[in-house]
């Protein structure tokens, strides 16, 4: 996971992740719960924007927050405690850290676990971490995510450094029986291709062995890119993967 560029983005985060929070509050929604779960677990919590709306829909639960970043876990917990002052969290860095014996009713993650070095490791850890009957529900960005910037690239004849996200039916075969899926698209509009390079970095979600692009490809592929306007504005299509598993 690139800890230390969201490190630097914590700060900033909330101005710039209006799609992260749309993503979250739409997976808090989705969540298909008979019981009201006494022990949350937010994994890849950022700056606690999902736990915050949980909280709301559960105030009775108990919230332990996840994240390999420490400034988004600061950011996260103190926001927790804004909203509920008795809060105490436990805090973890990943999922190897998590106590065995220590279960959840529900195990959520928003925009998070496509950063994970082995994602059908943290899954099966994570499923291992539910109590009986109790829910892990995830989203994520899905194949065809970013389909003109990767395009970009490819036109230039050079690599695309960023993530290459599965499809929702690789995700599946990760999970037990019973899994399911629906997906959402997102569309986000940026004036030209450099913007939108510039909001991901300012995010912090850019891979940590990304090499640096030197300035003469970046202006290639952001002349690429540009070509691809619509109406004078570049479009990034996302399309997002909400997924809900059984214990």
């Amino acid at each position: 996971m690139p800890e230390a560029n969201f490190d630097a983005a914590a700060a900033d985060y909330d101005r710039e992740s209006g799609l992260q929070q749309e993503i979250a509050a739409h997976l808090c929604q989705l969540l298909e719960i008979v019981a009201p779960p006494s022990l949350v677990l937010d994994v890849g919590c950022g700056t606690g924007g999902l736990c915050g709306q949980l909280l709301r829909r559960f105030p009775a639960a108990k919230f332990d927050l996840l994240d390999a970043s420490p400034a988004m876990l600061a950011i996260a917990q103190a926001r927790l405690r804004q909203l509920r002052p008795e809060a105490s969290p436990q805090l973890f860095r990943s999922v190897d850290e998590l106590p065995g014996e220590r279960s959840y009713d529900l195990i959520v993650s928003s925009m998070a676990l496509q950063w994970f070095d082995d994602l059908p490791g943290a899954l099966v850890r994570l499923q291992r971490q539910l109590a009986p009957g109790c829910l892990l529900a995830f989203a994520l960005p899905l194949d065809g995510s970013l389909a003109p910037f990767i395009d970009a690239f490819e036109t230039c004849g050079l690599p695309y450094p960023g993530l290459r996200y599965p499809p929702a039916e690789a995700l599946l075969r990760m999970l037990p029986p019973g899994s399911r899926c629906c997906t959402v698209g997102w569309t986000q509009k940026f004036p030209d291709t450099l913007a939108f390079v510039r909001h991901l970095h300012r995010l912090g979600a850019v891979r940590r062995d990304a090499p640096r692009l030197p300035s003469a490809e970046l202006r290639r592929v952001c002349a690429a890119g540009d070509r691809m306007k619509i109406a004078g504005q570049i479009e990034i299509p996302w399309s997002i993967g909400f997924f809900q598993a059984p214990a």
